[in-house]
């Protein structure tokens, strides 16, 4: 496995305590006071991160409507491949 960056490690920590272990980059962005204090970027930045750690297998993407105004998003879910780097993280 290779090194998760500080922002990818937020953002991997934040999906592990979500409910069914996932959210769209819009509720990474906007529904976490801590991460977005930690991470200190706005939504592109945070779909970029969770872009990169998808192509890496650390996090599934998922279609669906997630956004208040029904614009179409993806979802991002914390895999096995996720929770094992996070726990080579610690």
């Amino acid at each position: 496995m290779d090194e998760l960056s500080g922002d990818e490690e937020a953002i991997l920590r934040f999906l592990r305590i979500q409910l069914l272990q996932q959210a769209s980059y819009a509720q990474v962005a906007h529904h976490d006071r801590y991460l977005r204090a930690e991470m200190q970027h706005d939504a592109d930045a945070i779909r970029a991160v969770l872009e990169r750690l998808a192509d890496r297998g650390y996090v599934e993407r998922r279609n669906g409507r997630f956004a208040r105004d029904g614009a179409r998003t993806y979802a991002y879910r914390l895999t096995e491949a996720g929770e094992e780097a996070l726990r080579d993280a610690m």
